[in-house]
C-alpha cells in the first residue's frame, strides 16, 4: 500500500489536482527523481476515489492519498524479471534450437538478435499490462493525520 500526504492545488467535478508533499515509499530509493515528476503534481480522476465524501476536496486542503490496490514488489518484478526472463529465453532458444546449423560467430549474433526480438515482444505486453492496470487503480483520501 502507497500512502502519501497531498495537498490539494485545485478541484473540478471530474479530477481533482494533488501535489504530493514527500513521498513516503520512495525516501531510500536512489532514483526517486526518476519517479516524482512535476514536482509531485498529479491528476486524479473523481470516479476513481473510494471515499471522496471522507473528508472536504477543496483547493488548499491537505489530504491524505492511499493507493491500496498495488504492490511495488510485484510491479517491481514485472518490469525488471520479465524482460530479463524473455532475453534468456530467446537467447537460450535461438542458441540451442532455431541457429543450431550455423557458425558460432553467426549463431551467437543470430541468437542475441532473436533474444532482443523477443525483449521488445515482452516491452509490448508490459505497455499493455501497464494501460490495463492504471485503469483499475483506486484512491483512497483520508484525514492525513490518521495514519493506519
Amino acid at each position: 500500500m502507497i500512502d502519501e500526504t497531498a495537498v490539494v492545488r485545485s478541484s473540478s467535478e471530474r479530477s481533482i489536482e494533488v501535489q504530493i508533499m514527500a513521498p513516503g515509499v520512495c525516501d531510500a530509493c536512489e532514483i526517486r527523481e526518476q519517479c516524482f515528476r512535476n514536482d509531485g503534481l498529479i491528476s486524479v480522476p473523481r470516479n476513481r476515489l473510494s471515499n471522496p465524501d471522507q473528508i472536504d476536496i477543496v483547493a488548499g486542503t491537505r489530504i491524505g492519498l492511499r493507493i491500496a490496490n498495488s504492490s511495488i514488489l510485484t510491479i517491481t518484478a514485472i518490469v525488471y524479471g520479465v524482460p530479463l526472463l524473455s532475453f534468456m529465453i530467446g537467447l537460450l532458444i535461438g542458441y540451442d534450437v532455431v541457429f543450431v546449423r550455423l557458425t558460432e560467430t553467426l549463431r551467437a549474433l543470430a541468437s542475441f538478435a532473436l533474444a532482443t526480438g523477443t525483449t521488445l515482444l515482452a516491452g509490448i505486453g508490459i505497455l499493455y499490462f501497464d494501460r490495463r492496470v492504471a485503469g483499475n487503480i483506486r484512491y483512497q483520501v483520508h484525514n492525513p493525520e490518521s495514519v493506519s
